[in-house]
């Protein structure tokens, strides 16, 4: 899981936006097969969003897209936009400001930064 250069990057995104808290955990083995991987992050005392998935680092990147997508970018006012996906994202900062990462800094970055 910390392998992924993407794993803190999106912890990081995340406090970013406020977040206090964050907790990572997966079904238990007891369970079975699959085990499911969930993130719950909180902010503040009462305000807590979680995601889930199959991988601990693709549930941190669904919480991301979860709480950046729809936003407003605090620095330029356009509407955030989360990739996690590394792709072409020109079109997509006409229409937001897109939250992309980039590789060489091992962080996601803003598009108007």
């Amino acid at each position: 899981m910390n392998d992924d250069p993407k794993f803190l990057a999106g912890i990081d995104l995340l406090k970013r936006t406020g977040m206090t808290g964050c907790r990572i955990a997966h079904s238990a083995e007891e369970e079975g097969d699959p085990v499911i991987w969930h993130v719950t992050g909180t902010w503040g005392k009462a305000t807590h969003e979680c995601c889930a998935a199959m991988h601990p680092v693709e549930a941190l990147m669904r919480l991301c897209e979860q709480v950046i997508d729809g936003g407003i970018c605090s620095h330029c006012t356009k509407q955030t936009i989360f990739v996690h996906d590394t792709f072409e994202v020109g079109y997509l900062q006409k229409v937001g400001c897109v939250y992309a990462f980039d590789p060489e800094l091992r962080t996601f970055r803003r598009g108007c930064e």
